[in-house]
């Protein structure tokens, strides 16, 4: 093999693990960041009253609003999804820079390891977007209905996937790379 062409495919395959997990780390951080708002807003006290947005939640007869007793690890589960979406960037990393180093490594196989890169990577970004937006509201419509918790469980689970599905491409696609 050319060695000019080897070192392009290495370039492409370690260009793929690196968008991967550059990628997947900011939806991950984007997707914390939303999330720790919306505990924010249920936890800090205004006053009199809990503000959420244009509403309030009167205080109790403890001195705590019902989202202040509610603030707990269970709030936490959008911030531990955020952080699955960073793991499976950086899943797909370690897998793609070990296979790099083979000497039969193609330059098929770096441009398949780069554009799975983007493509999980991409997917966790946007998974971790829709992590964070549904997480805060999530949160804090669970400080307001203690019903509520289910359901955003739900969501984030179905927002979850997205990068999950990106995961699951690019393994397929860096498998049938030849």
């Amino acid at each position: 093999m050319d060695p000019t062409s080897q070192s392009y495919a290495v370039f492409f395959g370690l260009a793929g693990a690196a968008s991967s997990l550059i990628l997947s780390g900011a939806g991950a951080a984007y997707g914390t960041a939303k999330a720790c708002r919306g505990i924010a807003k249920i936890s800090t006290p205004n006053n009199d009253t809990q503000s959420f947005g244009k509403e309030y939640v009167e205080l109790s007869k403890t001195g705590e609003s019902n989202a202040q007793q509610s603030v707990g690890y269970k709030n936490m589960i959008p911030v531990v999804i955020s952080g699955v979406l960073a793991i499976y960037g950086l899943i797909y990393s370690v897998i793609v820079s070990s296979s790099v180093v083979s000497p039969s490594y193609s330059t098929s196989q770096g441009y398949a390891n780069f554009f799975g890169g983007l493509a999980v990577g991409f997917c966790c970004l946007v998974a971790g977007i829709a992590v964070g937006v549904c997480g805060e509201a999530g949160i804090v419509a669970s400080a307001r209905n203690s019903k509520m918790f289910t359901l955003m469980v739900l969501v984030l689970v179905y927002c979850e996937a997205l990068g999950l599905y990106g995961l699951i491409f690019s393994l397929i696609a860096n498998s049938l790379a030849f």
